[in-house]
């Protein structure tokens, strides 16, 4: 194969690249919540990077992701149980009491939300005063991916590129709840997009360098033999 016909395999390359990750990004949008107005859903998401975690009396866990804005349920034996989502603000906390999970949304006004939990809906809604009770300190943890209960502590950990593994730590013992069926999809969307964005330049040089290639090189002849002794 001459030199010439290998000129194609770049343009070629720069155009799967474009349409791979074009791909990739309608593949990423099945893990968005349903709707991103509805309160509950049964879509279940990536954890790449989670907020808080919480863990009620019955032994659920409740993983707080993307400031909060979605949270996803787990029963104790790490089966998927529903979605969360409540946005607007510029930042959310959240906690769980006697099957109720209390929302606040950090927004202009403060709201606070009360979800019951066997209903799967929301049962009141309220503007709060942020000036009487630094709320979002009561309600947060540091560091977010750990949950301390009595003796037990609770952390969220990471296998490869997905938060899916709880560890249980009481006294000297250890114990590893799974979270079941969470995706791996393991690149996320602005990767994609970028790029896109660097083969489209890249497939724009190249036209360039096809279509102009004479006089770029005799350019590259002048400037050299001008400047280069």
């Amino acid at each position: 194969m001459s030199k010439r016909r290998y000129h194609f395999i770049i343009p070629i390359l720069l155009l799967l690249s474009i349409i791979g990750s074009f791909v990739c990004i309608v593949y990423n949008l099945k893990y968005y919540h349903d709707n991103l107005w509805d309160e509950i859903s049964t879509n279940q998401l990536p954890i790449y990077v989670a907020d808080q975690l919480v863990v009620d009396e019955k032994g659920n866990y409740y993983i707080g992701s993307d400031y909060n804005k979605y949270i996803q349920v787990f029963d104790p034996k790490g089966n998927y149980k529903f979605t969360i989502s409540l946005s607007g603000g510029r930042s959310n906390n959240f906690t769980v009491n006697k099957n109720k999970l209390l929302f606040i949304l950090y927004g202009e006004p403060i709201i606070e939300y009360t979800i019951d939990l066997d209903k799967r809906e929301v049962i009141s809604e309220r503007e709060i005063d942020d000036k009487s009770d630094d709320i979002f300190a009561l309600y947060s943890q540091v560091p977010p991916m750990v949950y301390s209960k009595g003796n037990k502590a609770y952390r969220l950990e990471r296998s490869l590129f997905v938060l899916n593994k709880i560890s249980i730590t009481e006294g000297d013992k250890t114990e590893t709840v799974i979270l079941k069926n969470v995706p791996k999809f393991p690149i996320i969307t602005p990767f994609w997009m970028g790029l896109i964005v660097l083969s489209f330049w890249g497939l724009a040089l190249y036209t360039h360098i096809v279509l102009h290639g004479k006089q770029i090189k005799e350019k590259i002849k002048y400037y050299k033999d001008k400047y280069i002794p």
